[in-house]
């Protein structure tokens, strides 16, 4: 009979041998798989789309009987099926009112803010109902001047939450008090 004799020192270079020939298989294993394949050919370019206002709503109120100032200087836009200010508006978003005076012509007034000639201010108390506003002297008493102009129309502009967003991480934002800018940069 015969025996193989192996020595210490030969076990040693075969255990040796057997973990790097396991270390380079593993290595092989992992770095030959891909998970795509070859990248393809670049696509044509698609053709611009028309550019949209990020679902800004705009609401324009001209019947004299809606826009009327009462007898406390105080005009009530009453929502209904069409005009809302939802929730996530009233609590994320950006409400833009505007007011033109038939005294004024085509003159658009921030709301709130002062009226013409800083005759008045007026403010807002938007609810979930209706959008309030109404008529005080500028140091914010109750109005006792003159008769508070016609308003002849009334602009509603309402930002949603994600646009008012994109709109504060671009930095520079429309100069809101001056309806034809923000007329311009939404495309009312």
């Amino acid at each position: 009979m015969s025996y193989l004799c192996v020595s210490t020192q030969n076990l040693f270079v075969m255990k040796k041998l057997l973990f790097l020939f396991s270390m380079v298989l593993m290595a092989l294993m992992f770095t030959e798989c891909t998970k795509e394949g070859p990248r393809g050919r670049p696509g044509a370019d698609g053709k611009d789309g028309t550019d949209g206002n990020a679902n800004v709503q705009s609401y324009l109120f001209t019947n004299p009987t809606t826009i009327e100032w009462d007898a406390s200087n105080t005009i009530y836009l009453y929502y209904d099926t069409v005009f809302a200010v939802p929730d996530s508006i009233r609590n994320e978003g950006i409400i833009l009112i505007y007011m033109q005076y038939q005294e004024t012509g085509t003159a658009w007034y921030f709301v709130p803010g002062l009226g013409p000639n800083a005759l008045w201010d007026t403010r807002i108390w938007i609810t979930e109902n209706y959008i309030r506003i109404y008529a005080l002297n500028p140091d914010g008493t109750a109005y006792s001047g003159t008769p508070l102009y016609t308003p002849v129309s009334i602009r509603v502009v309402i930002i949603p939450p994600t646009a008012a967003t994109v709109i504060a991480r671009k930095g520079n934002p429309p100069n809101y008090e001056d309806y034809f800018v923000v007329e311009e940069y939404f495309g009312l």
